[in-house]
């Protein structure tokens, strides 16, 4: 019975162990470069531009390519549309959730 247990518990937190969730977020300023890891893939979930105050815009993904493959650069433009909603032009930030993982 113990081994059972013992083989289900281990199976249990192995599975956990791959279903981590790994979207992190990336604030850079508009205009700017970030580069994708050697051994990552990139996929861009969700996207808003902010002045750095509390509130941000969401703006569509189709601003960016969905998948981005290790090495590849993701460049934030200078100027989109949603831009002109912000008081701040010139301090647009770029809030974008990536979802990594391991290129195999």
């Amino acid at each position: 019975m113990k081994d059972k247990l013992a083989c289900f518990v281990f199976l249990a937190i192995g599975f956990l162990s791959l279903s981590q969730d790994t979207t992190f977020l990336k604030i850079s300023y508009a205009g700017n470069i970030l580069k994708v890891p050697e051994d990552k893939i990139w996929t861009i979930k969700r996207a808003f531009i902010s002045e750095g105050g509390q509130y941000a815009i969401q703006i569509r993904a189709n601003n960016f390519s969905t998948i981005y493959n290790p090495n590849e650069t993701i460049e934030l433009p200078l100027y989109i549309p949603e831009m002109e909603l912000l008081n701040l032009k010139d301090m647009v930030q770029f809030h974008l959730y990536i979802s990594e993982s391991t290129n195999k």
